[in-house]
């Protein structure tokens, strides 16, 4: 998928100063389109304890839909720790210390 380096940057990195977001956008030359039409053949979700990181501020994925791949996760049976923030759509670039701490926090239930 071609991305538009002009315009994507907004949506993307949309709580990231203008400068910060523009240079990570300049580092995505496109966007795997299989992401979104791939067959999912083994769901790690289900099969080891899982984290959801919510980015309310997502302007990729909306909240709501955050919210709907929560819930189904959960109607195949998964326990699921969520964790809510404000960020957008790139929390470990935006709010790289809040990332790291739910991380280490999934990390040490394993």
């Amino acid at each position: 998928m071609t991305l538009d380096h002009d315009e994507d940057w907004k949506n993307i990195f949309s709580d990231m100063p203008e400068d910060e977001a523009k240079h990570y956008m300049s580092l995505m030359p496109n966007h795997s389109t299989i992401s979104f039409s791939g067959e999912l053949t083994h769901p790690g979700y289900k099969y080891i304890p899982s984290t959801y990181l919510l980015t309310e501020g997502d302007k990729i994925i909306p909240v709501e839909a955050q919210r709907q791949m929560i819930e189904f996760a959960k109607g195949e049976g998964v326990k699921m720790k969520v964790v809510e923030t404000s960020a957008g759509h790139c929390p470990m670039l935006s709010i790289p210390e809040k990332t790291v701490d739910v991380l280490v926090a999934a990390a040490s239930v394993l």
